[in-house]
């Protein structure tokens, strides 16, 4: 039986639960709705557990063997008198209603059950609990910081019906696995107060708040290089190749360095199930080794992941390895086929058809598909030989029938893909050819369908009897090992470590640069390029090769915070910087030396080619936004960065269990949704990290950590002045007064762009980024009041104000030398220091 179908039978069978004592309440009733409908098990539910000063009747324990949850239970008799329905009609019965705790201790049975369990969990320091006669259930919260928990909800089931009617309700609230892994009572009895307050977008009333930037001029001659050498790399480019692939072997300095590195590239799921790491050196590796070996001697059937995370550069390593100078027994003993599923759609048949067309196509590079019949019958020896003893037996080879009969048995034979696959592998192993079969870009797919593609490709290998590669993200590992589908395969994961994101600029903007000392070359390229734009485009390519020589500059360390081992990103994140209408070229080419600064390179990359920030737009996360529509925070954000900050491991920050994070939000604020919605963004941004590698919020998430990007804008943008000046617009905000004046203050902000007034836009920046800190300021205070937060809840307006206030002043330093003084900036009181702005070093963590 179904746990649903224990409830309905209990409804069924219940008899008069008048005639009912407290051992048959127990046994009958509760039992049957504890263990057998709410799956609470027998092990975590003892009974008649001794609490000082008496026996409590049930408690719930936790996966630790914490107390979550105690019960009294009363005999059936033991009827509790609830307060009279309030406008509830029959036909929308639901058997289950919130009611004031004071209000149900109006009743004497209420308030004894009540007031001796409550003793209970006050000794145990436990701070859920329940009463229940059986048919009745009263479900509450025991105390409250700085709250009277008589003031409180309580939640009170009328009857048994309940855990039929509301069966879903039932279970998501009370369910074992809701209560213990969910967090489901901290949900329930979370502050019900909430904050319903209006929000108002001060983005909506600004007027042209999408107006595009070109300023950039230089960008549609820089296009056609930056796109082709700052992109994917093309293994037909040899000479590229050779010059910009990055060797892991080339920066290991160090045996310790290596094990650090592996260290931090493998997840807790990869260490568990030793899944071996491996070095893209020039041979391939460990994994280049594994598909030598399997070519040379033969040995098929066999099947190799290649994992690493999104961005990696796993499809760029097969290409080096497989076709750009491959290893002689991969060039003379093999044939490589790669079916890309890029494009692919995510359905079983679709991904199934598009992988045996394009394996047809690849294996087919003879065209023996398209040559005569007699060649088509070779091929297909073996059902030719069947056909010839059974449809085209007792026909005339030369006549009409038979012909015409073959011909059809030759279409079909042709239209079995699979089977010309099989049929395929044999004609290039009479070639004395092993096949190496390549599945690329599996990892763009949910973990269900590349579980479904691993299942595939060792089909494949058992079917054509060959080597399969499939690469796949790290994320699909775990998933599989609960579901089972790599336990035989386990030993033939290979493990791919990202490379360094300065090195690979690095070898990529040298090369460049020689192109670009190659007129003709680059015209090759880039046609519309003149002498003048090479010259300047060199001096800007020199600026970031220098800027990726230093371990702390600001464009360095952002591009490694925020790629965090995402290549791919890494990269799209610099071409944007680089072809951004915000980047500075005339001031830069003026100054050769030109050291960026933090809000130079902010900018191009929030905004690249738009004057205002749309989070939806932008690769970088409001960490100010409320993302629940119910009930959430500006601080949200910053309260579950600052959780994931705490530790000793400042470098490599440990887990955190998603469990203690979801109870702290609920049971502290109510905002369980809202701090679900932010660690998705954070997920999807690699703002934080699971450890599973999953890259959106799901359940299957056991732990995050913070990850360098994590801690870059926790430790840096939070307070930086470029950064808030965009995302402020971008925010809902509780004061419709507070959201009319930044509002206003964007349209001024706009109109002083385009009429080139520099001094008194960043006087009108300046005046935004304060009215929306005064703001935060005055909500973190309701907030402490409201929830009762105390000296120990980090308050974060302290240490974000004065923090700006210091790069404020460095704003209004480099505003005063380079475009004149605005007195009207030190209304606040503020000293105006006059100095040098340019070191701002100290403010920029180092994430080696």
């Amino acid at each position: 039986m179904t746990p649903h179908d224990h409830a309905q039978a209990l409804v069924a069978s219940l008899p008069d639960s008048s005639k009912l004592n407290e051992a048959d309440t127990r046994h009958r009733v509760i039992d049957c709705v504890l263990h057998d409908v709410l799956a609470w098990p027998r092990a975590s539910t003892p009974c008649e557990s001794y609490i000082d000063p008496g026996f409590a009747d049930y408690v719930l324990l936790g996966r630790r063997e914490g107390q979550i949850l105690f019960i009294e239970a009363k005999r059936a008799g033991k009827y509790f008198t609830l307060p009279a329905k309030r406008g509830r009609s029959k036909k929308n019965e639901t058997h289950f209603r919130y009611e004031a705790v004071k209000t149900l201790l109006t009743d004497p049975t209420i308030n004894e059950a009540v007031s001796q369990v409550r003793e209970y969990c006050l000794n145990s320091g436990c701070e859920y609990a329940a009463i229940t006669n059986g048919s009745q259930w009263i479900f509450f919260r025991v105390f409250v910081k700085n709250q009277d928990w008589r003031k409180l909800s309580a939640y009170v089931i009328e009857d048994l019906r309940y855990f039929d009617v509301s069966f879903a309700e039932a279970t998501k609230h009370f369910a074992y696995t809701s209560i213990t892994s969910k967090a489901s009572l901290s949900e329930l009895f979370g502050d019900a107060k909430g904050d319903n307050r209006p929000r108002f977008f001060p983005k909506e009333t600004i007027v042209a708040y999408d107006h595009e930037v070109t300023a950039n001029y230089l960008a549609p001659s820089m296009r056609p290089l930056v796109e082709r050498y700052f992109g994917r790399m093309n293994a037909q480019d040899t000479d590229f190749m050779d010059k910009c692939y990055v060797n892991t072997r080339e920066y290991r300095v160090s045996e310790d360095n290596v094990k650090q590195l592996i260290h931090d590239s493998l997840s807790p799921y990869f260490r568990d199930y030793k899944v071996k790491d491996f070095f893209a050196d020039k041979g391939g590796g460990d994994f280049g080794e594994r598909i030598t070996s399997s070519a040379r001697d033969r040995r098929t059937r066999d099947v190799i992941v290649l994992f690493g995370g999104k961005g990696a550069g796993k499809s760029t390593f097969m290409s080096r390895l497989l076709f750009h100078k491959p290893p002689n027994s991969i060039k003379y003993f093999t044939k490589i086929a790669v079916v890309d599923l890029l494009e692919c759609p995510e359905d079983h048949a679709t991904i199934e058809a598009e992988t045996w067309k394009q394996l047809i196509d690849k294996l087919d590079s003879d065209k023996v598909l398209g040559g005569s019949r007699d060649d088509l019958l070779k091929l297909f020896d073996d059902r030719y030989a069947i056909a010839r003893r059974q449809s085209l037996a007792g026909l005339d080879e030369g006549g009409e029938a038979f012909n015409v009969r073959l011909n059809a048995l030759v279409d079909e034979w042709k239209k079995d893909e699979p089977y010309c696959a099989v049929k395929l592998a044999d004609y290039w192993r009479r070639r004395q050819k092993g096949l190496v079969i390549v599945l690329d870009n599996t990892d763009q797919f949910s973990p269900a369908n590349q579980d479904f593609c691993f299942t595939l490709a060792h089909k494949i290998s058992t079917d054509l009897d060959c080597l399969v590669v499939i690469s796949m993200r790290e994320e699909r590992f775990h998933y599989s090992k609960i579901h089972g589908t790599l336990d035989a395969f386990q030993n033939s994961g290979f493990h791919l470590t990202s490379p360094a994101p300065a090195k690979l600029f690095r070898l990529r903007l040298i090369y460049v640069l020689r192109i670009l000392n190659d007129p003709p070359k680059a015209r090759k390229i880039s046609p519309e390029l003149t002498a003048s734009e090479l010259e300047k485009i060199q001096v800007l390519m020199r600026i970031y090769l220098r800027e990726f020589g230093r371990s702390h500059s600001h464009l360095n360390s952002f591009v490694r915070a925020c790629a965090h081992g995402n290549m791919r990103l890494a990269l799209d994140l610099f071409r944007q910087y680089v072809l951004s209408g915000y980047t500075r070229v005339d001031e830069m080419i003026a100054n050769p030396r030109w050291t960026l600064q933090v809000h130079q390179v902010l900018r191009p990359m929030m905004v690249p080619y738009r004057l205002f920030y749309d989070e939806r737009k932008s690769s970088i996360p409001n960490i100010f936004q409320i993302r629940s529509e119910e009930n959430g925070s500006h601080f949200t954000a910053l309260r579950l960065l600052d959780m994931l900050s705490k530790g000793p491991k400042a470098v490599n920050p440990d887990y955190v269990a998603v469990s203690k994070i979801r109870a702290y939000f609920a049971d502290t604020f109510n905002m369980l949704d809202d701090v679900e919605k932010n660690l998705d963004v954070f997920l999807r941004g690699g703002v934080v990290e699971s450890n599973n590698r999953v890259d959106e919020y799901v359940d299957t998430i056991d732990s995050v950590k913070i990850t360098p990007y994590g801690r870059y804008i926790f430790d840096v943008l939070s307070h930086n002045f470029s950064y808030l000046d965009l995302v402020c617009l971008d925010c809902g905000i509780h004061d419709e007064g507070v959201a009319n004046s930044l509002s206003e203050l964007g349209n001024k902000d706009r109109d002083l762009f385009l009429d080139f007034k520099k001094r008194e836009r960043i006087t009108a920046r300046i005046r935004k980024v304060r009215t929306f800190l005064d703001y935060l300021s005055h909500e973190e205070n309701i907030e402490r009041e409201g929830y009762g937060l105390d000296a120990s809840d980090k308050k974060f307006m302290d240490v974000l104000r004065p923090a700006y206030d210091i790069d404020e002043q460095r704003v209004i330093r480099s505003a005063n030398r380079n475009y004149g003084s605005d007195p009207s900036l030190d209304a606040d009181g503020s000293e105006v220091n006059e100095g040098d702005d340019e070191s701002g070093e100290e403010t920029i963590p180092a994430f080696d």
